[in-house]
């Protein structure tokens, strides 16, 4: 199986650090640890880290393909709909600008990719050991014909975050973790995928892009996998596992409600 490994980024100057750079470099050395025989590494945003610490095993690999970002760009979009209504108020609150224009970086990173299975990550998200493994296991088990694969997501203390979730299943209520063992078309069809870790085929993302009037923390995730639940093939493989390595306050805290007037 051949792999490109998409990750969207952002650093102001404040964040060129030790903390981002190591962050980085931790997602480079857990593919790389996987021994994939074919892959690639495509970095959206940030700065390219020429020298100085983690240099060498960041930005200046060949495996690594590096997408220079403008993070003042933002989208052209109306503030309110045909009807005069107000689409979205994170729009008009943070002036857009203050939410990176995410979206876009990860239709530009599927625009360049050359292999065929594509894993989008947010900057901190890092494969744990035995990831493609699991990976071949699955497809060994299953076959290779999916659209959109989950694996199994942990916070930084190994708690289960937001992988195989409901969004409106009526088995299981909204934005709920499903059992694993549960790959019916009732889950694949109630469920949506959080943007910080997407996995699917390359020709799926090609075709379904990701919605470029979203900004990051506008509900993204939603804009995008929403409309396509009653058509995806959409399954769960826990033999892989990935792992923010960053906090992320996500578990315990009430999800963010839906935007009115964009999504169903």
């Amino acid at each position: 199986m051949n792999f490109t490994f998409g990750i969207t980024t952002y650093a102001n100057d404040d964040q060129r650090d030790f903390t981002w750079r190591e962050r980085m470099r931790m997602m480079c050395d857990s593919i790389r640890k996987q021994n994939i025989p074919n892959y690639e590494i495509i970095i959206a945003g940030g700065p390219f880290v020429k020298e100085g610490r983690h240099s060498g095993s960041l930005h200046n690999k060949p495996d690594i393909v590096h997408i220079p970002f403008d993070e003042e760009a933002t989208p052209d979009i109306p503030l309110r709909n045909s009807d005069g209504k107000e689409v979205d108020w994170f729009y008009e609150q943070n002036n857009i600008k203050t939410g990176g224009w995410i979206t876009k970086k990860k239709n530009l990173m599927v625009e360049k990719a050359k292999y065929e299975n594509m894993v989008i990550m947010h900057d901190y998200c890092a494969l744990m050991p035995g990831w493609y493994e699991g990976q071949l296991k699955y497809k060994e088990e299953n076959g290779d014909d999916w659209d959109v694969q989950m694996n199994v997501i942990e916070n930084l203390w190994g708690q289960r975050s937001r992988d195989w979730i409901s969004w409106d299943n009526p088995k299981y209520g909204q934005r709920t973790p499903m059992p694993y063992e549960d790959d019916s078309e009732s889950a694949m069809k109630h469920s949506y995928i959080s943007g910080s870790y997407i996995y699917g085929k390359t020709e799926y993302f090609r075709k379904n892009p990701f919605p470029e009037e979203c900004v990051w923390g506008s509900c993204e995730d939603l804009g995008w996998s929403l409309p396509l639940r009653d058509t995806w093939k959409y399954v769960m493989n826990p033999h892989s596992k990935v792992r923010f390595i960053k906090p992320k306050y996500i578990g315990d805290e009430p999800f963010d409600r839906p935007r009115p007037g964009l999504y169903p």
